[in-house]
């Protein structure tokens, strides 16, 4: 291996572990302050999502970009041309799908579950 490419498999095997990392952190459903956007909206409008199911979703998405992330590396590191043009090809689906899925009203909280919120913020006062 040439001196580039250890540069480049050390900087991309950081970035590999710190997405994995976060991949995992939001798997707890506790990583909403993770999403970009998410934490800047204001009170009400935040009120509004299922945080638990939206960190948990972007944990998968971040963990499916690390293994991509990955597998580009890997394919470049030791010239595999068809592993680095897979890895581009999943990362390119995997971030399209992410945008639309996470852009629907799959995590956006029904009434009733809004009213349980209410209901469960009296009965605690």
């Amino acid at each position: 291996m040439t001196e580039e490419q250890i540069i480049g498999l050390i900087i991309t095997g950081v970035i590999v572990l710190l997405t994995g990392a976060m991949g995992v952190v939001m798997l707890t459903g506790k990583g909403a302050f993770l999403i970009a956007g998410f934490n800047t909206m204001h009170k009400e409008k935040q009120a509004k999502y299922n945080k638990e199911k939206l960190s948990k979703f972007m944990g998968l998405v971040l963990l499916a970009v690390t293994l991509c992330t990955a597998g580009m590396t890997l394919g470049f590191v030791f010239e595999i041309k068809a592993l680095w043009i897979a890895g581009s090809v999943l990362l390119g689906a995997v971030i399209i799908f992410a945008i639309i899925f996470a852009n629907a009203k799959a995590f956006k909280k029904n009434e009733l579950q809004k009213k349980d919120e209410i209901n469960g913020e009296e009965n605690m006062e």
